[in-house]
């Protein structure tokens, strides 16, 4: 959106890929959510305009914002979730109050911790869930909203290039292919092997409706006690 839209640019230029929009500018762009307009200017944006989401399987999202949020010092997140996360699922007491200093420390909340907090929440029907790990059908309301084009993450190139003829902005955007790591390919087999069975199935209710609605077959090796076997 902010490659059509036009709205950033470098040194005059608007970008054409993607890719290399730099990622604060993505977070700190001037794009409007929907809901920050009055309500008929959304209800006639809603019946006019195209409307297209990208999706990615439960898991390897949950994987991705641990991994950025958590793992990678973020003193943001590190004051928001990680210092509660630490002290009520890691049992650490005394926490530096810089992320950095933490890090450099070795206390970093692990990735049950992070699915410990996540499963909480919900058993605690808290409804202010960061939209990081928020289900994507109460992001985007699927069922509300009529969405021209559904992709995948998982298929992004195929897919995004599908959108961009279909919004005849092809000629306008350049998005060049890329590389999955082999780390991402097998993100769930080795994130989710000291995640125990009860735990992989509450997390799987949990984005039930992700997994049905946009194509994502419950995972099979959900009950399987061998990680190699989770994929």
């Amino acid at each position: 959106m902010i490659v059509l839209s036009e709205s950033l640019k470098v040194y005059g230029v608007p970008y054409k890929n993607p890719l290399d929009v730099p990622i604060e500018d993505v977070h700190g762009s001037s794009l409007q959510h929907l809901n920050a307009y009055p309500k008929a200017v959304m209800k006639q944006k809603l019946e006019t305009y195209q409307k297209f989401i990208f999706v990615r399987d439960p898991f390897v999202r949950l994987i991705s914002a641990y991994k950025d949020k958590f793992q990678s010092p973020n003193q943001i997140f590190y004051e928001m979730v990680g210092m509660y996360m630490l002290k009520k699922f890691g049992n650490v007491s005394n926490l530096p109050a810089s992320v950095e200093q933490a890090h450099a420390q070795g206390i970093v909340p692990s990735f049950n911790n992070f699915v410990q907090y996540i499963l909480s929440l919900l058993a605690g029907n808290d409804t202010e869930i960061d939209e990081h790990w928020r289900q994507t059908v109460h992001l985007c309301h699927p069922c509300a909203i009529n969405y021209d084009f559904i992709g995948k993450m998982e298929t992004i190139e195929e897919d995004a290039a599908h959108l961009l003829r279909i919004l005849r902005v092809d000629n306008i955007v350049d998005f060049k292919p890329w590389t999955r790591s082999k780390t991402e390919q097998n993100a769930i087999k080795t994130w989710f092997s000291n995640i125990t069975i009860e735990w992989r199935r509450k997390l799987y209710d949990v984005y039930k409706a992700d997994f049905k609605l946009f194509g994502y077959e419950n995972h099979d090796t959900l009950d399987d006690p061998n990680p190699e076997n989770f994929t």
